[in-house]
């Protein structure tokens, strides 16, 4: 099941009316919209409501775009990772299940970006070729 949530109210703000326990103890994936100016709100409601803040998650920017990035990392740290990539709208954050079952092909995207880094070189990937057998490598230039 995936529950698509529409985390901001009208005027911006992390959207108070929401169930953050139900939210918490889900077992869906949780997809949220509009999460750029109120991810590290949503990520802190999630744990302080016993999400595990371990938990994989990506962000994904100008989602079906040609731009498009996908940042991954963990709940409790992913408001930090897509301050450094510097993310913007239109973003999307995923939590769950979904985000599990990829956690491997993200893990093969870093060792590239690890790998070019240690060459001295700065890298920005997209994980979604790693999603993709057929891909190759992650593209050069954007940030993990």
């Amino acid at each position: 099941m995936v529950a698509l949530v529409a985390a901001t109210d009208h005027t911006g703000e992390t959207a108070a009316a929401l169930d953050w326990r139900l939210l918490a103890e889900s077992d869906s994936t949780l997809v949220f919209y509009m999460t750029v100016r109120t991810l590290a709100p949503i990520t802190a409601m999630l744990i302080a409501q016993g999400r595990d803040p371990r938990e994989p998650v990506v962000i994904v920017e100008r989602a079906a775009m040609p731009d498009e990035r996908v940042i991954p990392g963990r709940l409790a740290t992913i408001a930090e990772i897509a301050g450094a990539a510097a993310i913007e709208s239109p973003a999307v954050l995923i939590v769950g299940g979904t985000v599990k079952a990829a956690t491997v092909s993200i893990a093969t995207q870093r060792a590239f970006a690890y790998a070019a880094s240690a060459a001295g070189e700065r890298v920005v990937a997209d994980v979604m070729p790693a999603l993709n057998r057929d891909a190759g490598p992650p593209a050069r230039g954007s940030i993990l």
